[in-house]
Order: C-alpha cells, then sequence, then structure tokens
C-alpha cells in the first residue's frame, strides 16, 4: 500500500486500519530491537530503512507509528534487557524510537519540499516550526562540543517533540484519517496494562524483567535522577534499596497523605515512566473527550490518582474545564479566562514552592538568577537533571540559600541556562499555535482545536515547574502530536473546502 493509494479518506474499516496501523508500527519497532541485540549498527541500519519506508510509502500512518515507537519501545527493550550487554549497549537500542522518527520526518520533509505547492495551507506553520529546529540545532552545536552525552540528551527531548509536529502537520494536512479510532485503541491498551500493572505490582514488574531494565539504566545515575530520593533519604533516614521502593509514594507525594502509613507502586505503562505515562493519558482522553468520547476520561481517572502526578493532573484538570466552557461559548472571554486561572495555578504554586524551597522551586530560582548573567546561553547539555549527578548537590545548602548552585528540575529555567533569549522562540511557538488553533475553533466549532489551545498553554505553564513536562517526548510530544492533528486536518478543509470530519 502506498501513499498513492491511500490519498483522500481512509476512512472505511476502522478495525482494519487500527490493526493495520499497530502492526506496520509493532513489526518495524520489534524488528529494530532484534536487530540491535544482534549488532547496534545493525540495528540503527534496520530502523532507517523502516522509518523510511513509512515516511515514503505509509506516511498516513505515520503520526500513529511515532506515538506507538515511543510508547512501547521501553516494554520490548525490557522484555529483552536480560540479553543487553552493558548501558552503552542499552543506551543505543533506547535510540531506536529517535532514529525511526528522525528517519520518518526527513522522509516526509523532503516529499514536502518538492511538492511544497501542494501544502501552502500550512506553509507558515511548517516554517515556524522549521526556524525553530534550526535554533534548537545551533544551540545543540555549540552544548556538543562542551557538555558531549548530555547535550545529546537535550536534542533528542527538545527536537522530538518538533518533529510530532511536523509529521502530525504534513501526514493530517494530506490525509483524512480516522484518527480517534486509533487514539482510542491505544488509549484502552495502555489503560489495561495500567491496571494489570497495579493490581499484580511486584510480580508483573519482574515478569517483564523491569528489574534488570532499571538497573542497566541506573549505571547512568543521571539518567535515572535522584534527587527527589536523596532528598527524601536525608530527611527520613529512610535508605531506598531497589527499585521497587523508589517507585512507591504516598498518593501525589503528599505529606499529608504519609500519615496513613500506605504507599503504592506507580503504574509506570508500557513506556516505563510514570509521568510521561500519566501526560499520555491525560492528552489521549481529553483529545477523545474533545471528540465526543467522554467516558474515556473517566475510565482514566483512577490510573491517573495511582501515578499522583501532580503537574498531569493539574494538566488534565485545567484542560477540562475549558472543554467545557467551549460548549457554551466561543468567546474569547473563555480563553481569557483560562489564561487568568493559568495565571493563578501558577502564582500559588509557586509561592507555595518558595515558601517551602520544594526543589523545583529552587531549580527555576537558579535559572533566573542566572540568565541576566549570560542572556545568550551556554548550548544545549550545561544544566538540567539529564546533564548532572543529583547526588553532587548539597539539598540542605540549596534550601538555605534559596537556589540550587546548578539549574534543575524546571524545564523554562534549563531551557534559559541553555538557550537563553532563544527560549522565547521555543514558548512563542506553543503560545502562537495555541492562539492560530482558537481563532480556527472560533470559525468551526471543532473541540479539537480548543484541545489544542488548551493543552499547549497548560503544558508550557507546567513547563516552570518540572522538566517533564516539556522534555519528555511524550508529554509535551503527545501534545504536539494532537496539535498538528487539529490544525492539519483543519488547513487541509480549507484549503479543499471540504466540510470538518468528525475525525
Amino acid at each position: 500500500m502506498s501513499d498513492a493509494v491511500l490519498t483522500g479518506t481512509i476512512n472505511d474499516h476502522p478495525p482494519r486500519i487500527v490493526l493495520g496501523t499497530i502492526s506496520l508500527a509493532g513489526i518495524a519497532l520489534v524488528s529494530a530491537i532484534i536487530a540491535h541485540l544482534l549488532s547496534p549498527i545493525f540495528g540503527v541500519g534496520i530502523s532507517l530503512l523502516f522509518g523510511l519506508l513509512i515516511g515514503t510509502s505509509f506516511s498516513a500512518f505515520a503520526p500513529s507509528a511515532v506515538l506507538i515507537f515511543f510508547l512501547f519501545q521501553n516494554l520490548l527493550i525490557s522484555i529483552v534487557s536480560p540479553s543487553i550487554d552493558g548501558e552503552s549497549a542499552l543506551t543505543m537500542m533506547r535510540s531506536t524510537n529517535f532514529v525511526l522518527t528522525f528517519s520518518i520526518w526527513a522522509a516526509m520533509v523532503f516529499s514536502y519540499c518538492i511538492g511544497m505547492h501542494r501544502y501552502s495551507a500550512i506553509s507558515r506553520k511548517f516554517n515556524a516550526i522549521a526556524l525553530v529546529m534550526v535554533i534548537v540545532i545551533l544551540y545543540f552545536a555549540v552544548g556538543y562540543v562542551r557538555y558531549k552525552d548530555a547535550s545529546v540528551f537535550y536534542f533528542r527531548n527538545i527536537f522530538t517533540p518538533l518533529m510530532f509536529l511536523h509529521i502530525a502537520l504534513i501526514s493530517f494536512h494530506k490525509f483524512s484519517f480516522r484518527f480517534k479510532d486509533i487514539i482510542s485503541a491505544l488509549l484502552v491498551i495502555i489503560l489495561a496494562f495500567g491496571y494489570v500493572e497495579f493490581a499484580l505490582g511486584q510480580s508483573f514488574s519482574e515478569m517483564i524483567n523491569q528489574d534488570v531494565y532499571s538497573k542497566i539504566s541506573s549505571l547512568r545515575s543521571s539518567v535515572y535522577p535522584l534527587g527527589p530520593w536523596v532528598e527524601d533519604m536525608q530527611q527520613s533516614g529512610h535508605v531506598t534499596r531497589d527499585i521497587y521502593e523508589s517507585n512507591k509514594v504516598f498518593l501525589f507525594n503528599f505529606t499529608l497523605f504519609s500519615e496513613f502509613g500506605k504507599t503504592i507502586l506507580r503504574p509506570g505503562g508500557p513506556n516505563l515512566h510514570s509521568i510521561s505515562f500519566a501526560y499520555v493519558l491525560a492528552v489521549f482522553s481529553l483529545t477523545l473527550f474533545a471528540m465526543g468520547r467522554k467516558l474515556y476520561v473517566i475510565a482514566s481517572f483512577p490510573i491517573l490518582l495511582l501515578i499522583g502526578s501532580k503537574g498531569a493532573m493539574i494538566f488534565l484538570l485545567l484542560s477540562l474545564a475549558g472543554l467545557i466552557a467551549v460548549g457554551f461559548s466561543r468567546s474569547w472571554k473563555i480563553l481569557y479566562c483560562f489564561i487568568g486561572l493559568l495565571a493563578t495555578y501558577a502564582t500559588v504554586a509557586l509561592l507555595t514552592a518558595i515558601a517551602v524551597k520544594n526543589y523545583h522551586a529552587l531549580g527555576l530560582i537558579a535559572g533566573l538568577k542566572g540568565f541576566p548573567l549570560n542572556p545568550i546561553g551556554h548550548g544545549l547539555g550545561s544544566s538540567g537533571i539529564l546533564a548532572i549527578e543529583f547526588t553532587d548537590i548539597n539539598w540542605n545548602a540549596a534550601q538555605h540559600a534559596g537556589s540550587t548552585d546548578v539549574v534543575v528540575e524546571s524545564a523554562i529555567a534549563v531551557l534559559l541556562n541553555q538557550m537563553g533569549a532563544a527560549t522565547f522562540a521555543i514558548v512563542g511557538l506553543n503560545v502562537w499555535l495555541a492562539l492560530r488553533a482558537w481563532k480556527q475553533f472560533q470559525v468551526t466549532g471543532d473541540k479539537t482545536l480548543a484541545a489544542a489551545t488548551f493543552m499547549l498553554l497548560s503544558i508550557t505553564v507546567n513547563g516552570i515547574f518540572h522538566e517533564e513536562a516539556m522534555f519528555a517526548p511524550l508529554a509535551q510530544g503527545t501534545v504536539m502530536i494532537m496539535v498538528g492533528f487539529a490544525l492539519g486536518r483543519y488547513d487541509s478543509r480549507v484549503h479543499s473546502k471540504f466540510p470538518l470530519s468528525a475525525g
């Protein structure tokens, strides 16, 4: 099947489309992981080949494929982890989803460039994204000279959501696709995974070899942030002995719930990362809510509670409130009120964090203090949880001083340290896209456009408080897929003078 065959509407036989999409992405991912076990070079080669195949001949399915790569790669790697020879081999294998996505993106951008006249409706958005990409590449080049691996980590995590956005924008502009069936199927699968994972607990983690996977991962401590654990051990005297204890938390990490003496093992989802899992659940359920499938929010809520990510839960509740409000009005007043709500949340959360000297606030203050001293930035990799050893931070001294001596935990602060004033290009892109989506929502009444607005603004504000919001590919990256879906299909219908479908 090729794009030539797929051009136009792909709405027939939804079960076949869902099964075909999952099968295509699954074959690509499994093949690349198996190839990596044989040879890292072979693994990269297979990843490039499958990526180019999807980007050229199956680009209608590309947005769904990249989501599947990032959702399920770590699960597959965990299963085969007893056969992995050390941390360096694991690092190479974990790059599979990025290599697949990069080759898909490169193929689709090439197709865009040679047929640019067909994409005039999305050219301004495409160019704006490309400009931000160029800026990120420049700061990566500067950072790599000094920070090596750390700059690679941050380049990958900042660049990937931008690739997601390009891929989704091009694909959904070109094809009319029953994307909500794919989202629904993926959400059901990962919800089932989360419920089974919580019900079986440690035995399930051992079944998928997560203990082996985590042990290999933690050989490089900067990949597995230790800050909160170190702080907790210093305050409580309790030593964390293994991955299972490190993943046991009180509900929402609130001291109030510690009085009940009951901890829970946080579900990590198939990507084995609780915070990213929470954001995916929130983004999927919000998008489906906007498309009329409202029960998915209810089904996702218990797992979100068990994960206990305050940021992801606030992201969900704020965006959900906005979507409920637009059911009554498309007025700009709704957006102004939403922005006011975000500002209130940010102010209260920041003042509270400063008052209790939370490590998120300490890292943010360090970034704000350092920005005037170097408004150009130091380059990617100069700071952040993936760039330093958390055990080197004296948290007691940081609390006494009111800030850490390095910039950590706040995505906005880390960006200011790494990219200086160029940070406003990334934040500005998010805000500009949010406003574009809102204006188009006012014209069409399509709530996926409103959802895009609310999610973009909410996750940007969450970036003030934690890095995962803007740097975890399955957090901002999933939002960008949905933004590309909303904007791409809108521009496609306007350009071709066809009405918007339910998606």
